[in-house]
């Protein structure tokens, strides 16, 4: 799993945020992946401060997926990685061995 976050500012904490997250699930994962991102989608976009929380699936690999995040302000990010239903998510994928790498 890799990212990339991006403020439209670097001076400023109450400018956008963009987050792009990529997932490369291990094989034979991908049901055990969806299932526990649905939840995290569905909470996250009731977040304060969530603008986009959405998933993409890679057209040209089963196994890769990108999450696109834009977020209204970095103290808003910052409280949702804080948020149990990320833990939630996290200690799934952990547990279960989701992504082919770390």
């Amino acid at each position: 799993m890799s990212s990339t976050v991006t403020t439209s500012s670097t001076s400023s904490q109450n400018k956008p945020v963009h987050v792009i997250v990529t997932y490369e699930i291990a094989g034979g994962k991908n049901e055990t992946f969806i299932k526990a991102i649905g939840p995290l989608i569905a909470a996250t976009n009731k977040e304060e401060g969530c603008i986009r929380f959405n998933l993409h699936k890679d057209k040209n690999s089963y196994y890769k997926y990108v999450m696109i995040e834009q977020w209204d302000c970095q103290e808003n990010l910052l409280k949702h990685v804080k948020q149990p239903h990320l833990k939630k998510y996290r200690d799934t994928c952990q547990k279960n061995q989701v992504f082919s790498s770390p």
